[in-house]
């Protein structure tokens, strides 16, 4: 009689559980940009914090300007400024315009450095030259600690001056003006908090009625609003004297702020 085959299991075969492989934290580099942040005054006296900017918002602004209308450039402007700024109560149109070049100097400073090249075009010779300046060698202009905010025009007429902000020169952009004598003339009227007659103080004034009240007025007069602003300037100061390395003609230079960053 055959023995019965004993059948055997296979241990091989037999499923085992692994154990789950340890998963490995890859290290984020994200956390390591842009982490520094500055601590700036502004001439008039406002604190700002700030980070560099990144060529991310610098592509940002250079794609969402089509046309180089002024309204849209200064939009991409403060857009620019304002994705820099850390302070979440931060509103760019209540920043002075006098403190704007001083916003932008420092934005240039932390994002690329302190030195900064330029050509400069001689208007005798024509001659081009390569010139470097030190951005921290710039003056800045203290807002007055005293004011007077009133500007006596004659015995009937007196005006109550102020500050322009980047809020109201926003306002004039809006309403089309953009060439260099239209924002002039408008930026001096919209510096006008009221009017003061015999009959009385008026404040509550429209953008237009100021721009009226600026066109009408004697030239004399308009001088002395403006005379107003240079009284009682503040920011940094961007004029040089330059003096022509082939010809020595001296002529004076303003540094543009808005190519800080090109």
């Amino acid at each position: 009689m055959p023995k019965a085959k004993v059948s055997m299991i296979d241990q091989s075969t037999t499923p085992t559980v692994q154990p789950e492989p340890v998963k490995k934290e890859l290290p984020d580099f994200r956390k390591y940009l842009n982490i520094y942040e500055f601590d700036v005054v502004l001439p008039s006296g406002i604190s700002v914090k700030l980070k560099p900017i990144n060529a991310g918002q610098l592509k940002k602004f250079m794609t969402s300007v089509k046309n180089d209308t002024i309204k849209e450039l200064s939009d991409a402007m403060y857009e620019l400024i304002s994705s820099s700024v850390v302070d979440e109560d931060f509103d760019i149109n209540n920043i002075y315009l006098n403190d704007r070049p001083s916003l932008i100097l420092e934005l240039r400073k932390i994002s690329k450095g302190t030195k900064y090249q330029f050509e400069y075009k001689c208007p005798k010779c024509s001659s081009q030259s390569l010139l470097t300046e030190n951005l921290d060698d710039i003056e800045v202009i203290p807002i007055p600690t005293e004011i007077n905010p009133i500007v006596v025009l004659d015995e009937n007429l007196s005006v109550i001056m102020d500050y322009v902000k980047i809020g109201d020169e926003n306002e004039i952009l809006e309403m089309g003006m953009e060439s260099e004598p239209e924002l002039l003339l408008s930026v001096i009227a919209v510096s006008i908090r009221g009017i003061i007659t015999p009959e009385g103080e008026q404040t509550e004034l429209s953008l237009k009625d100021k721009i009226y009240f600026t066109d009408n007025i004697p030239q004399l007069f308009y001088e002395k609003l403006t005379n107003w602003h240079e009284e009682f300037h503040f920011g940094v100061n961007m004029k040089r004297k330059i003096k022509c390395a082939h010809c020595d003609k001296e002529s004076d230079f303003t540094l543009e702020a808005d190519n800080f960053f090109f």
